[in-house]
């Protein structure tokens, strides 16, 4: 379906804020499409199925995953959140959060004649996608941090804090600006982290449903890009497929 969309050029990091941000023009052309999006980027580990009724039946318009420790700048406000991973509603809610980060992300926004008859992009939105650039996760994670769409939290016990440590359960809250509902899944739930688990223990198997493993082991790493990314999926099954520690849990670099 996106065979018609700008192909960014220029140096690398140009490219991938481009792609990172067009991919948001994407998603808000299909929730107002009325389709629900599950955000994935392609190397996540899918462990066990889970029907996505458990989403489009919850209060929920957008669902996030923590990320672990990057990025690193926003750590200070207890958690930061992934931009690889995150399932969002076709509400009007919806809409106006992805519009707020295109909109932080440069986008000058879509004429309403830029569609084709179908519902695809047309060369109008063309032009308009190639002036969104940004670092998606930066964005998202730039919200949290300075309050810009001034989010509540619906417990401050549950809310995602420093001391909590790496092991964080599921949050939420609402912002009183676009209006949407959001949810945090559990570290166990949707996890990122080392390959071999994280202080100690990997996450649980009975709830665990997405890896997003961060390295490889040194020891067996491959110099081809794509080999060692299906080395660090076999790992993971290797250590953490049963939810069991390895030990000391941590990076082995």
């Amino acid at each position: 379906q996106s065979s018609g969309w700008p192909v960014a050029r220029g140096k690398p990091q140009e490219l991938r804020r481009r792609i990172f941000a067009t991919r948001w023009v994407y998603i808000l052309g299909q929730l107002k499409l009325g389709n629900h999006i599950l955000l994935t980027d392609a190397d996540n580990i899918f462990v066990r199925y889970m029907p996505l009724e458990v989403m489009e039946d919850s209060e929920y318009d957008v669902f996030h995953a923590h990320c672990g420790d990057f990025p690193i700048r926003f750590l200070s406000m207890g958690f930061v959140v992934c931009g690889g991973m995150a399932w969002l509603r076709s509400s009007e809610r919806a809409v106006r959060y992805v519009e707020s980060i295109l909109e932080q992300c440069g986008w000058g926004g879509m004429d309403e004649d830029a569609e084709d008859g179908d519902g695809r992009a047309g060369d109008g939105m063309v032009m308009k996608a190639k002036a969104a650039r940004c670092d998606d996760q930066q964005v998202v994670n730039s919200k949290f941090f300075f309050n810009s769409l001034n989010y509540t939290w619906d417990d401050e016990v549950t809310r995602p804090k420093l001391e909590q440590g790496f092991w964080k359960g599921e949050s939420s809250g609402r912002s009183l600006v676009t209006g949407h509902r959001f949810k945090l899944w559990s570290v166990d739930m949707c996890y990122r982290g080392p390959v071999n688990g994280s202080f100690g223990r990997c996450p649980d198997a009975n709830v665990n449903w997405v890896a997003m493993p961060t390295n490889t082991i040194t020891s067996e790493k491959q110099s081809d890009k794509v080999r060692d990314r299906k080395l660090r999926v076999e790992q993971w099954f290797r250590f953490c497929r049963n939810g069991t520690s390895i030990g000391d849990g941590g990076f082995q670099l």
